[in-house]
């Protein structure tokens, strides 16, 4: 059995309005993942995501299952931790622990300048896939 396909340059809303298709295509997330970073590095949720790598303290490798078109897509990304009393946690993306590929991106996350272990790591990725 043949399966279908639905072509359409707009979507339309009834109250809404209507919007391109080429911004739902293009604009929407292709990769994300929302993994803890600390003792047993583990995935809490993905989309299009392999697997994750622990390459060092605070330094992982995000497999992409489905390769980007080109490694020119966008990355965004937000780190923490579970600790009063501290601060200064940041996340460099495709920095450190891998280059950024159309199938791997990685991220460094530190506290105050040291590479550090994060219990809450969230990144999403668009761009068009091969």
């Amino acid at each position: 059995m043949a399966l279908g396909k639905i072509k359409a340059d707009t979507l339309e809303h009834s109250t809404a309005g209507s919007v391109d298709t080429q911004f739902a295509v293009k604009g929407s997330v292709k990769s994300s993942i929302n993994f803890n970073g600390q003792n047993v590095v583990s995935i809490r949720d993905s989309l299009n995501v392999s697997s994750l790598t622990d390459n060092a303290s605070g330094r992982y490798q995000i497999n992409n299952s489905t390769n980007f078109g080109n490694a020119n897509y966008s990355i965004t990304g937000s780190t923490g931790y579970y600790t009063s009393g501290t601060d200064g946690a940041n996340m460099s993306l495709s920095n450190g622990a891998a280059n950024m590929s159309t199938s791997v991106y990685g991220i460094e996350t530190d506290t105050d300048s040291t590479d550090t272990d994060h219990t809450l790591n969230c990144t999403q990725a668009v761009g068009d896939l091969a």
